[in-house]
């Protein structure tokens, strides 16, 4: 991670090293012209997390916009799924998120947006970055000078009115009727008015940690180690649940009143249950491939159909754009995504699951003791960075000769999911970040199979790779 990271989920390094004001400059430019690519007018939206060097990242680019004569949406300090939101909200035309999500503070980066406030398609974000390689003058191109507008405020009224929307006035009544309490650790991030404001109307308390702006008192990523203390709040304030977010408020992890932790795959089968639970049979559900089968079975259970698409919350959003579909997600990540939204939402992923608390009137302990028992084992592999495509390929062969079952999609980077019946399978995917890394992963009902999965992974890698 010491090296720049250019990918379709954006662009991140330690800022200073890595990440320098030149290469954002020429990012800002080639971005600026992408844009303006047969749009007579262009409006952006531009905001940033709570990192020391976001204000510098977004002078860059907010000045950079202004010469080309784009009106710029300055919201401030914000969370990425409220930054999309905005695109879309002020009809923009793309905009840009500086972050570095989940990385630690000396990091940061930026997200790029489109028209619809998703992060760009793969092909998209290709073009731009192999352009800033081949860029040579950063010199302005344009000379106008654009129009600065200010709408932190009116953002976050917009985001909460939007949650609220997206879970529907029925849950709204019912979990105000709850009375439920909630400790909220956004570990310094810029949402702390934003959570006031949603909870305050969904009339949950709300018992605050770490919510000064900009001091991060916990590693970034929300994880079993580093919300280890919020477990002892949870319990002391007899709350009935808490949750950590990362820096831009798209991930969220979840620690019960026992002290136990959210499962990425359970928090998605929650999130799925509770919008499929009023809506129509035979909603179209998408999930990238290392989602857990216990999340197929809370989909079957409400006569839904499963798409499966490969790694990376742009192919989950491209699919359920193409498909209608009203919800997805990574699983294998705690990514759930609810339509209209475009990007896993921490603080929707929160008041989705209280309207199913809500609903079903148990604890979210007692929900998830109704849910199938399943187990996953993980494992980093590495071959040599040019051998990374022929070793998929000699994977995917020596399954298929012994009969396994199996899902792929298309592309030689693509992740391959082998079955060993309906509950159980086998994963492996080269990273698109860290050339020459394999991620493994076992999943399912039969932690016996689960452990025999993982073994029988590293060992075909390993004799494949050599």
């Amino acid at each position: 991670m010491e090296k720049l990271v250019e990918s379709f989920s954006g662009v991140r390094g330690i800022y200073g090293k890595s990440l320098t004001d030149e290469i954002v400059r020429k990012y800002a430019t080639v971005y600026a012209q992408y844009l303006m690519d047969g749009n007579k007018k262009v409006r952006v939206v531009i905001g940033r997390d709570t990192r020391a060097s976001g204000k510098k990242l977004q002078k860059i680019f907010t000045q950079k916009f202004l010469k080309f004569g784009f009106n710029v949406i300055d919201v401030g300090t914000a969370g990425t799924p409220a930054v999309e939101l905005g695109v879309r909200e002020y009809k923009a035309c793309g905009g840009v998120m500086i972050t570095a999500s989940h990385n630690e503070p000396e990091f940061n980066g930026f997200k790029m947006l489109g028209s619809d406030g998703a992060i760009l398609l793969v092909k998209e974000s290709e073009r731009i970055i192999k352009k800033v390689h081949t860029f040579k003058n950063t010199h302005d191109i344009a000379t106008k000078r654009g129009k600065l507008i200010n709408k932190k405020n009116d953002l976050d009224n917009r985001y909460v009115r939007y949650i609220l929307k997206i879970i529907g006035y029925e849950a709204v009544r019912e979990i105000r009727k709850s009375n439920f309490k909630l400790v909220a650790d956004p570990n310094g991030g810029p949402v702390r008015e934003v959570i006031e404001k949603l909870f305050r109307k969904l009339n949950v308390e709300i018992v605050g940690v770490n919510m000064k702006e900009g001091k991060f008192m916990r590693q970034v990523e929300p994880t079993v180690k580093s919300l280890a203390k919020l477990r002892s709040v949870v319990k002391n304030k007899k709350a009935d649940f808490g949750f950590g977010l990362d820096l831009d408020a798209d991930r969220m992890e979840i620690v019960l009143a026992n002290g136990k932790m959210v499962s990425g795959n359970e928090m998605m089968a929650l999130g799925v249950e509770s919008v499929l639970s009023t809506k129509a049979k035979g909603q179209k559900v998408v999930v990238n491939l290392p989602t857990s089968h216990l999340v197929h079975e809370i989909i079957k259970k409400y006569k839904g159909n499963i798409s499966e698409v490969d790694v990376g919350e742009t192919n989950v959003v491209t699919k359920m754009t193409a498909l209608g579909s009203k919800v997805g997600g990574e699983g294998s990540c705690g990514g759930l995504i609810v339509s209209p939204s475009k990007c896993r939402d921490g603080l929707l992923s929160v008041a989705v699951i209280l309207a199913l608390m809500a609903r079903q009137n148990i604890s979210l302990i007692e929900i998830l003791k109704n849910y199938p028992r399943y187990s996953e084992q993980r494992l980093r592999a590495v071959a040599q960075k040019d051998k990374v495509v022929e070793l998929r390929r000699k994977l995917i062969d020596y399954f298929r000769t012994r009969k396994y079952k199996m899902i792929k999609v298309t592309g030689n980077m693509s992740g391959i999911k082998i079955l060993f019946d309906q509950f159980n399978w086998l994963f492996f995917r080269s990273s698109q970040t860290e050339p020459g890394l394999f991620r493994i992963i076992a999943n399912g009902r039969d932690e016996k199979i689960v452990n025999k999965m993982i073994k029988q992974g590293r060992s075909v890698f390993n004799k494949l790779s050599h």
